[in-house]
């Protein structure tokens, strides 16, 4: 390593490149297991949470340590981002290789020398395998090693292009020369005996040693399941990269500063002191691990410490707990570095500070980073690209393709939203003292105003009775008009009366209303001294968030005790911005059940063009794009044969059942679906966000699902009353209906579920996507001692994940032993959806916890609705046309 004169030690946010690998610490285990990993697969999936340095790991850890022999040539890549271009994967990938290849072999001269200049052709899979071929050649038994960097960048591109990069890594992987090569060899060796060596030949032959390490963020992992079509293997091995423990955070933070070498600084030391300060701060006191993120930021900080005080006759090389005293709490670092970079970008204040508004108001809300689209960011906000590129270069923003051709901006790691938060908060309490200041100017000024008129008005009146004694032979006709006027005045005097009187009874009304308002938040818990101020700032906090008819309700209350005119005005303007808001939303509702999600985007687009701080909108628009991507699967209808007689199970009796046609969520709601829809989770495992949302009721289900057809702006399926009970006798602790002309999301019924479970071309199959209990373990989790991520494994031939094992699904239906006996005497059974009425409700598919037998497509297990056990999950259905509720028990009759 030769490290130039103003390399820190430190990187701070950026990764550490290949050039620092002599100061990268503490991933010693991490750098020799992934090693190993990549000796041994093909394929290797490196996944964490950001800004826990997996880009680090890679390049100053694993890829020198695969340099230092001869068996690997390493060549790292990133396909998803590209500066100023607007070229596909594939394109990258090709243009990546082709900079590193020499065209003065055989390859080239004897077999296909046209390729030299044709890369992007009909047969592009062919110009990847002569790429790698070609890098073979030239190292010789040596394996090539791809490293996909931010693999997550990847999703932002267009869903053609995702699936012809994934055929086309799938190509190299497998390592086959392409017949068409082949053919071309056989063809001239006819003209031409000889025109290749034995030695040629052999190489040509040879399949391509190939290994791939992809690099994505944990909370993107489940992406990688669009590319299982062509790379089946994809999610087979992993390797999770957890955060520091306190061994490693000590190690990445000593050893640096004692490095030898060219750095901006000379070596130091930490005192003990001050390294087990930084550490507790890091750790809370030694009770969570440490994030590298974090780490780096102190340790540069600390760092240019040393740099201020190189060249000083009293230099100190050593970083004493005083010198992190001086700074107060550990945490205004992070302070510091937020108003470093805003003070960098630009020399313009008016710019930074709306850089500065963009930044704290627009991509934080409520404590959570929000991204935005680059065309929000430069049309509305007026930041120009170039002032967002340096964003990103200081590492205070990323940046990722999103489903638009644009790009999508985010605050760059969740450890800056508190202090930015802190500053934000303070730039506003200024703003509001200034905006005090000013208001207080212009009374001053009104009131000059207004004592100048009054003494002109005084001048005018001395006027006028000069006037008076210069004519006081005019004096009987104004004693005339005077008592003409005093006339007039007694019955003004009596309006006056009148005007009070209905003064008094609108003061009455007004204050009965006040009243009313504060004993209805005080039956909720809530006391508000300032009414107005309390109902502005909730209906600014529902507008924030989305809940657009909540807000007006506050607006127009707040409206009612407004006493400034400029208040009601903004008041009014807001609710004149719902109003055309909520426009938006009735045309996105419509959209949505015509399943034309693109226009529906669109709408959803035009809300945030108006109200950006909404936080239920980019969940619109995320889920419209999961459902124009085929997050839900078309069922087609049919008659099939429900239950299984053979299984010995009493209650799973045959019998013929017909059903429509409906879609069907591919996966179980994750974890992380189910806390954007709800706002929670309470999850057994709760690891990784992919995993199934568990532990949750059949009530918390059906709430899920109307909560997304609202978010949807679709009319939700049930109707929910929780004053009420259905009967004397069950477990129900309120009343669900089913709401007639409904669309939207909805729990599948029991005969819906199964069907899809097992559904299959040729007949049905005993378990989701199999009848082979050895392969059982390909399609489902089950006897473990935890959950796995949804559509980890394969899928049944409808493209349905998980439908066996993972977690028991809740279905629609009461839970009745004899119901199957019951339909088999009634016949062909039209969409029934249970009995009406009972104890329990349906569960399927069995668990992770289940032994295969559970499993099957045909079990039924019920339990109370209300509880909510770590083996119970469930999946969306979507159905556009609604049917109606059941006359009797086991069938609905179409609307």
């Amino acid at each position: 390593m030769n490290p130039t004169l103003e390399q820190y030690r430190y990187p701070g946010t950026r990764p550490f490149t290949e050039n620092d690998k002599l100061v990268f610490f503490g991933r010693d285990d991490d750098i020799e297991r992934l090693h190993r990993l990549v000796i041994v697969e093909k394929l290797i999936v490196l996944f964490g949470k950001s800004g826990l340095g997996k880009s680090s790991l890679l390049n100053a850890g694993v890829v020198p340590k695969l340099k230092k022999g001869d068996d690997f040539y390493t060549m790292p890549i990133r396909v998803g981002l590209v500066d100023g271009e607007n070229k596909t994967p594939s394109a990258v990938f090709l243009n990546k290789i082709k900079n590193q290849i020499e065209y003065n072999n055989f390859l080239w001269e004897k077999i296909v020398p046209q390729f030299k200049n044709q890369w992007a052709n009909d047969d592009l899979h062919i110009s990847f395998w002569l790429a790698c071929k070609s890098l073979q050649i030239q190292h010789p038994n040596r394996t090539l090693v791809f490293i996909f960097d931010q693999f997550e960048e990847l999703f932002g591109r267009e869903a053609e292009d995702i699936i012809r990069f994934s055929f086309l890594l799938s190509t190299i992987l497998h390592g086959q020369t392409p017949q068409t090569i082949l053919n071309k060899i056989i063809d001239n060796h006819k003209v031409e005996k000889g025109f290749l060596t034995k030695k040629e030949i052999a190489a040509i032959s040879e399949p391509l040693q190939i290994k791939m390490v992809i690099s994505i963020r944990s909370d993107r992992m489940s992406l990688l399941n669009r590319m299982k079509t062509h790379i089946p293997q994809i999610l087979q091995k992993t390797y999770e990269l957890l955060p520091l423990n306190i061994k490693q955070a000590e190690d990445a933070l000593q050893k640096p500063a004692r490095a030898e070498g060219e750095f901006i600084s000379p070596p130091f030391q930490y005192g003990p002191k001050a390294s087990e300060k930084i550490i507790d701060f890091l750790s809370s006191n030694r009770e969570k691990s440490i994030e590298a993120f974090q780490l780096q930021l102190i340790c540069q900080f600390c760092e240019k410490l040393i740099v201020e005080r190189k060249g000083k006759p009293d230099f100190d090389n050593t970083i004493h707990a005083a010198d992190l005293a001086d700074l107060g709490d550990l945490d205004t670092i992070f302070i510091r570095h937020y108003e470093e970079i805003i003070e960098k970008i630009s020399d313009d204040d008016v710019q930074r500070l709306e850089v500065r508004r963009l930044i704290e108001e627009k991509m934080i809300v409520e404590g959570s980073r929000v991204p935005l689209p680059d065309i929000i960011i430069t049309s509305t906000y007026k930041i120009p690209k170039e002032l967002l590129q340096s964003l990103v270069n200081s590492r205070l923003l990323r940046c990722e393709p999103n489903t638009t051709g644009g790009y999508s901006y985010e605050i760059s790691h969740d450890t800056l939203v508190e202090p930015i938060t802190a500053l934000g908060n303070l730039r506003k309490e200024q703003e509001e003292k200034e905006l005090e200041m000013v208001r207080r100017m212009r009374e001053i000024l009104k009131e000059k105003e207004r004592n100048e008129r009054e003494n002109q008005e005084k001048i005018e009146r001395l006027k006028e009775k000069s006037e008076q004694a210069r004519r006081r032979w005019i004096l009987r006709f104004l004693v005339a008009v005077i008592a003409l006027v005093l006339a007039g005045l007694g019955f003004a005097i009596w309006q006056i009366a009148e005007t009070t009187k209905l003064k008094n009874h609108a003061d009455i009304q007004k204050q009965n209303a006040i009243t009313f308002l504060k004993q209805e938040l005080a039956s909720k818990g809530i006391i508000a001294d300032d009414l107005f101020g309390y109902f502005l700032s909730e209906a600014e906090r529902k507008y924030g968030k989305g809940l657009y008819t909540d807000a007006n309700n506050d607006y127009n209350r707040a409206r009612l005790l407004a006493e400034d005119a400029q208040q009601e005005s903004e008041i009014q303007t807001r609710l004149s911005e719902i109003d055309t808001i909520q426009k938006f939303l009735l045309q996105a509702g419509k959209f949505n059940t015509q399943k034309n999600f693109t226009a529906a985007i669109q709408e959803y687009e035009e809300i945030l063009a108006i109200n950006p701080t909404d936080t239920i909108t980019p969940f619109r628009i995320e889920f419209a794009q999961m459902l124009i991507d085929g997050y839900m699967v078309e069922v087609p209808g049919g008659t099939f044969t429900m239950g299984d007689n053979s299984s010995g199970q009493w209650d799973e009796t045959e019998h013929e059942v017909s059903l429509d046609t409906f879609y069907m969520g591919k996966y179980e709601v994750s974890q992380n679906l189910f806390l954007k829809v709800m706002g929670w989770n309470r999850s057994y495992f709760d690891d990784n966000p992919e995993n199934p949302g568990e532990s949750v009721s059949w009530y918390d289900a059906v709430e899920c699902c109307n909560r997304l057809s609202e978010l949807m702006g679709l009319k939700p399926w049930y109707n929910i009353k929780k004053n009420e009970r259905s009967s004397d006798y069950n477990s129900e602790p309120y009343l669900v209906e089913i709401n007639k002309n409904a669309s939207g999301f909805r729990l599948p019924t029991e005969a819906e579920w199964e069907y899809a479970a097992g559904w299959d071309i040729n007949g049905r199959m005993r378990w989701a996507g199999t009848n082979n209990e050895n392969e059982l373990k390909n399609y489902a989790n089950y006897d473990t001692t935890h959950t796995i991520p949804v559509g980890s494994l394969r899928p049944n031939p409808l493209g349905l994940y998980d439908m066996s094992g993972n977690v028991w699904e809740w279905c629609w239906d009461w839970y009745d032993g004899e119901y199957y006996e019951q339909c088999r005497v009634e016949g062909i059974i039209e969409n029934p959806c249970g009995p009406v009425n009972g104890s329990f409700r349906v569960l399927r598919g069995g668990s992770w916890s289940d032994i295969a037998h559970f499993c099957r497509s045909a079990p039924r297990f019920g339990n109370v609705p209300g509880n909510g056990w770590s083996r119970h999950g469930f999946r969306l259905l979507f159905a556009f046309q609604f049917t109606s509720e059941p006359d009797k028990p086991g069938k609905i009759l179409s609307e």
